[in-house]
C-alpha cells in the first residue's frame, strides 16, 4: 500500500493557487460542487428558512379528501374508502410520523447551521486580529532588530 503525504498533497495545490494567482476571497465552499452528491443548489440561509416554511405547511397528509361525482358514484366511493381505511390511515399515520421526524431533523440542522456561522464568524475574527497583531509584531521587531 502506497504511502499518502497530505502534506506534499498540500503544497501542491497551494503552490497551485499562487500560480493562479487567486485569493482568499476568491475561493469559497458555495463556489465547489461535489461531484458524488452535489445538487448544483448553492446554500442560502434565507432559502432553507422558506423551504422549511414550505415544509412545515405540507408536512401532515390526511387519508380524506371530498367526494365528487353523481349520487351513485359518490356512495361507490365511500364504501371502497370504509373498506379500506384502518390499512390507509395506518400507512397514513406512518408516513406523518416520518415526516414530522424530517421536519424536525431540518430544524435542528438549521439551528445548528445558525450556530456555526455565528461560531466561525467569531473564529475568522479572532484569526484577523491575531495575523494582524503578528504583523505589528513583525514590523516591530525588525525595527529592534535594526
Amino acid at each position: 500500500m502506497e504511502d499518502i503525504n497530505i502534506e506534499d498533497i498540500m503544497q501542491k495545490i497551494r503552490a497551485e493557487i499562487k500560480e493562479k494567482g487567486l485569493t482568499d476571497s476568491e475561493l469559497g465552499f458555495n463556489s465547489v460542487v461535489s461531484a458524488s452528491a452535489g445538487t448544483g443548489i448553492e446554500y442560502s440561509q434565507s432559502r432553507y428558512a422558506d423551504v422549511l416554511d414550505m415544509a412545515d405547511s405540507d408536512r401532515m397528509v390526511m387519508s380524506y379528501r371530498d367526494v365528487y361525482g353523481n349520487p351513485l358514484a359518490k356512495f361507490i366511493k365511500k364504501l371502497n374508502r370504509r373498506l379500506i381505511a384502518f390499512y390507509i390511515e395506518a400507512i397514513v399515520d406512518d408516513q406523518n410520523k416520518y415526516n414530522s421526524e424530517i421536519y424536525n431533523t431540518l430544524l435542528m440542522n438549521y439551528s445548528r447551521f445558525n450556530e456555526e456561522d455565528a461560531r466561525l464568524s467569531a473564529i475568522e475574527k479572532k484569526l484577523y486580529e491575531s495575523e494582524k497583531e503578528i504583523e505589528r509584531l513583525k514590523s516591530k521587531i525588525e525595527e529592534l532588530s535594526k
